[in-house]
């Protein structure tokens, strides 16, 4: 019996000093959120050529190698769970219509909330402009049905109600009143 909590014990310690480098490692900003786009449902207007959420050299959310090399485009993409906190975003994205290229590259240090927890981060391409959005878990707030369509769109003065979530633009920046 002795042997077997010994045993667990040692295992538990391991575990723990892991844990401790993972978090060290990653600066220690690891949150649980999930950050994602849709751009059949929220943009069908567009292809996605390319995109990268990374923190410094950690990629979080990018597109296989092989899939960029045959030229392929990207309709959605996500990912949810222990993640580090995200320090930029890249998105390169081709309007169906023109056949314009576009690409932005949006600093989130300064821009994503302290606490990440539980947060829903999605990015956006209306024509020639990438929308950056954070979602918060509903708070109890009414509920207020809204068609899809109009989940990812411009907000005016930055925050608004979504279906009983609190939604944050934050990209590109609001004008200054």
């Amino acid at each position: 019996m002795k042997k077997i909590l010994v045993k667990n014990w040692k295992c538990f310690l391991i575990a723990v000093i892991f844990g401790s480098l993972t978090a060290c490692a990653m600066g220690g900003n690891v949150f649980h959120y999930s950050i994602s786009f849709d751009a059949r449902r929220d943009s069908p207007e567009i292809e996605v050529i390319d995109y990268r959420y990374s923190s410094g050299d950690v990629l979080i959310l990018y597109p296989e190698k092989e899939r960029l090399r045959l030229g392929q485009v990207f309709h959605r993409a996500d990912i949810y769970g222990e993640l580090p906190r995200g320090d930029f975003l890249y998105v390169k994205w081709r309007v169906k219509a023109t056949g314009e290229i576009f690409e932005d590259k949006v600093d989130l240090q300064k821009r994503l909330p302290a606490d990440m927890e539980k947060l829903d981060i999605n990015f956006v391409v209306h024509g020639p402009h990438l929308y950056v959005f954070v979602e918060w878990p509903w708070d109890g707030q009414p509920w207020q049905s809204e068609p899809n369509a109009t989940k990812y769109t411009p907000v005016p003065g930055g925050v608004k109600r979504y279906q009983g979530h609190k939604q944050v633009q934050i990209y590109p920046d609001q004008p200054k009143q």
